[in-house]
Parts: C-alpha cells; structure tokens; sequence
C-alpha cells in the first residue's frame, strides 16, 4: 500500500511545486491548481496514488448524469452523458465556483443556454438548467462542481421517532409530558446560566443549576487561580444542546415565528443542571518536573501527549456518587449523561460506582449515552455505561438533536486559481 503522509507534510509538498489546495474530494482526493510541468514532480511522493486533470465530467453530480454511478469509467470520464430524460426540462442546480471566478460571466452563460438564474453570489450559483447545457457548463474551467439543489430539511428532530414518543407525547390514554418532574443533566454548561437570560425553551423551569469545581487530580497540574469558572455553556455549547433534547419546549422557535417548533422528550419538566466542564491553564513539561510531580495519571503517556485539552469535563467527582447524590436529594428520579470514556464496555471503576448507587437508590434512573465508537453492526460502548442495570440512549449515529445554542460557522480560507494553471484531482493517503 502507498505510504502515509502528515498533513502538515503534504501541504508542504504541494506549496514545493507552487501549487494551491482548492478543495477536497472523496477517498482521500484533494483538489489543487497547479502548471501542468509540475504535476510530475509532485507525483513522486510515495503517498500520492496518482494525479489526473479535473474533467468535466467529475464536476457533476451522479443525479445529473447517466448511470448516476460514483465511479467513472473511462469512457465517462471523456464525455459527459445528462441523465435521461425530456433534454429541455429545466433542472435546479447549485453552481459551485472557484475563488476568484466571475459569477456574472457564467450566469451569462446559462441566460444565453435559455437557463435562468435565482440567486448569485461570489462563489456559487443557483440556477434552472436544462440537462443539455450541462456538459458546456461543467467544461467551464471556472465551475467547481453542478449538484441538484434541493431545499433542505430537518434532520434535527428524528430522536423522539426513534424513541417512540408520539409527538403529541400521547401514550394510549396518558399524555406524558414530564410535568412535575425534575430532569438531573450533567453535561459542559447550560447557555448563559443566568435565570434572567437563559435560553427560552427552559427559562422557567430551572430547578437549580451549579457547577462542579475541578476535580483535585488534576488541580496540582494547573496554573488555575480558580478551579471553578461557572455553569455557563461557553466552549462546546453541548449541555445546551442536550437539555434541549430532553425537555425544550419550543418557546424560541416559537418566538422567532418559525413554522417547525422542536420539542424535547419531556417538554415540561424541569432541569437539575449540574456543569462539570472546567477550564485547565496546564503547567508546561518543565513546570511539572520541576514541581516534582509525577507523571500525571490522566493521559495515557507522558510527556508525548501533554497537554491535554485546556477544556474538559474536569469537574467530573472521582466517586459519581458524589454528583448523583445531591441530584438524588433535590428530587431528581432521572439522570442523563451524555459522554463516557472509549474503554470498550469495560466495566470500570465508575461503571461500578453507579451500579452501586443504583443499588441503593431503587427510585433512580440513570441514562448513559453508548458512544460513537464502531458501528450499527459492531458497537463499542463507553463507560461508565455498561449493560447491566444502567439504561443506554443510542441514537446518536442515527439521528441528530435540535440544537439550542448559538451556534457558530466555521470559516475556511478560500485560496485562488493561478493563473494559466490547470486544476488536477490527487489521490493518496494522509493523516492528520
């Protein structure tokens, strides 16, 4: 098999020969504008399978093309065949260009073909074309990629349909809703954790919120002047998310107007939120030996993998007990946790803490998420759940969760095509 590159290297590599990634494609496929005299020299790389010009006919989608297959043949790659049908139906697609390409001179192009253009931007297109036009325009050197444009639906409101709750919450002759119920949730943070401007889908039904101090294992490792740095949901945004899946009742999307309104499984019960993300100034390699510390017990070799990350779920307890335990106290008869360690289904140590609690606590019901490890066929499940007495939540390869943060868009540098360059498709294999 080829060799491995780090990504560092093959970005490195590419840079060598003048070349510019402009995207990705799939089975390890970048790609890269660059002159075609080079194409050679980067080739030579024992991690590059092969480089092959960016044809036509591997800008558009396999809806849009006959066969609809994923792998062309050699025949395809040369001439792009339209998908059967009446050659004059007008199709939506979405027009993906190149940085530094004029949207303009190719919404021409489709106006001149008799296509019609409804939206336009620096980078992309969405359009009415008809199936003839398609191999003129993919042979523009300036369009990246022509896919069906198809408007998007929610994927974020399926989990309730894999539990089995109707979304009326009727059960025969029971409608269940979680009223009078407290709902404990260990998670990162809840929204801003302020009563007065928390997020709207649970602003009156807090039944208390606190946050867990780091643990004391990992506090002499620290620079920290404050081991606590509060409940709210700055870094991740996850605690949000999943209170929402559990008891949002829709009181934003309902205030903003919109048509869905996403509910949790118990909209109206309240929340015991206990945030266990902390936040850890890690002292350097050589402030810990100098401390005399011994290598720290939480990463799993030292001193490669240090520092860990600087925010974690620190303020886990190293007993469980001593979270569940005040939750138990307050009136909490269900607990959810959404995170775990990858040990396989090892039965652990906190895999036993919590059977032994619920061996005293017969009233309690505590819920662990499975993990993402492995796969539908093949599941690797985190502790502390294990399948003994503590119930598992799996949805999470199946399905998403409303999310009820803000949540934030990644931004990625757009980088140009040089000039009298030629784009190339690469296949190999790297990490990172």
């Amino acid at each position: 098999g080829a060799a491995f590159a780090d990504a560092a290297d093959l970005v490195d590599a590419i840079k060598a020969v003048n070349g510019e990634i402009l995207g990705t494609l799939s089975g390890f496929t970048l790609l890269v504008g660059m002159m075609p005299s080079d194409v050679g020299k980067l080739g030579k790389n024992p991690w590059v399978e092969g480089i092959t010009p960016y044809r036509p006919s591997m800008k558009i989608s396999p809806a849009l093309r006959s066969g609809a297959g994923r792998v062309l043949s050699v025949a395809e790659l040369k001439k792009v065949k339209p998908a059967e049908g009446e050659p004059q139906r007008l199709e939506p697609v979405k027009i993906a260009l190149f940085p530094g390409e004029d949207p303009a001179a190719l919404a021409a192009k489709i106006r001149q073909a008799g296509g019609s253009v409804a939206r336009q931007d620096r980078s992309t297109l969405v359009a009415s074309i008809s199936r003839d036009s398609i191999p003129a325009l993919a042979a523009d050197q300036g369009v990246q990629s022509i896919q069906p444009f198809r408007l998007p639906k929610l994927h974020n409101n399926k989990a309730k349909e894999i539990m089995g709750i109707p979304m009326d919450q009727t059960f025969g002759s029971l409608n269940l809703t979680g009223a009078g119920q407290i709902i404990g949730i260990a998670d990162s943070g809840l929204d801003t954790a302020d009563p007065a401007t928390l997020h709207r889908d649970f602003r009156d039904r807090v039944y208390g919120i606190f946050s867990l101090p780091m643990d004391p294992l990992f506090r002499t490792y620290t620079n920290n002047d404050n081991f606590n740095d509060g409940a709210a949901d700055t870094d991740s945004g996850h605690g949000t998310h999943v209170t929402g899946s559990a008891l949002g009742n829709g009181a934003e999307a309902v205030a903003a107007g919109a048509e869905f309104v996403p509910k949790g499984s118990a909209p109206e019960a309240q929340v015991y939120f206990q945030a266990v993300d902390q936040l850890a100034q890690w002292k350097s390699v050589a402030e810990v030996n100098a401390a005399g510390l011994p290598p720290p017990p939480f990463v799993p070799e030292w001193p490669t993998y240090w520092p860990p990350d600087p925010i974690g779920l620190y303020g886990l307890p190293d007993n469980l007990a001593d979270m569940l335990g005040p939750a138990y106290a307050a009136g909490v008869r269900i607990h959810t946790n959404s995170w775990g360690s990858a040990d396989e289904g090892e039965y652990s140590v906190s895999s036993q803490q919590v059977d032994e609690f619920l061996w005293t606590h017969r009233d309690m019901t505590i819920l662990f998420s499975a993990g993402k490890d492995g796969d539908d066929t093949k599941g690797r499940q985190h502790q502390p759940i294990h399948q003994k007495r503590h119930k598992i939540l799996e949805a999470d390869d199946k399905a998403g969760l409303h999310c009820l943060n803000r949540c934030q868009g990644v931004k990625h540098e757009q980088r140009r095509r040089e000039p009298n360059g030629q784009l190339f498709a690469g296949t190999g294999h790297w990490t990172g």
